[in-house]
């Protein structure tokens, strides 16, 4: 089956982005309220929604599987090495709350997808991590979600780790070929 107009695929990239901004607001809301497990449901659901529109779905699992996995181990690590802290007693596995691997889970789709521009612009993308993805912390930092004894230093490390990241996601994802060209 061939991919769609422009315009669905225009839609379901929009969609991809803001499903995936839901379930990082929805999850911080859950952290709030004592519902920890209830992200990993909403995570579950964006994520099978978003397999009911994919023509590739073995590269995607692959795709999404290894990212989440290497997310998860560097903030198993930022964590473990007390760069940042888990400031709300919950589920965990290795000190690793759920909440937080339900995030990586719907962010591991969104680079290859609405963010898949950012792949073939390597030096945007390492720059891009640098700034960004510091600041998805501070704001968990900000609202108590997360902690840092030092939060300059806290984000001076978390850019360096995200530079690195952005620049391995974009060589898992050109090594599986998952992109937005594959879904419906």
């Amino acid at each position: 089956m061939a991919p769609d107009s422009s315009n669905s695929q225009k839609g379901r990239l929009i969609a991809n982005f803001l499903g995936y901004q839901f379930i990082w607001f929805f999850t911080v809301w859950c952290i709030n309220k004592e519902l920890f497990l209830l992200p990993l449901l909403a995570t579950g659901i964006y994520i099978f929604g978003h397999f009911l529109y994919s023509y590739q779905k073995k590269r995607e699992l692959l795709t999404i599987g290894i990212i989440s996995l290497v997310g998860v181990l560097t903030d198993m690590c930022v964590i473990n090495l007390g760069i940042l802290q888990i400031n709300t007693p919950q589920p965990n596995i290795l000190n690793m709350p759920y909440w937080l691997i339900g995030i990586w889970i719907a962010f591991s789709q969104l680079i290859p997808y609405s963010l898949n521009w950012i792949t073939r612009k390597k030096r945007l993308a390492v720059i891009g991590g640098a700034i960004f993805g510091p600041l998805a912390y501070t704001s968990a930092i900000k609202l108590n979600i997360l902690g840092s004894t030092n939060l300059i230093q806290t984000t001076i490390v978390l850019s360096i780790v995200w530079a690195i990241l952005m620049y391995i996601f974009i060589k898992i994802i050109e090594r599986t070929g998952a992109s937005n060209d594959s879904i419906k």
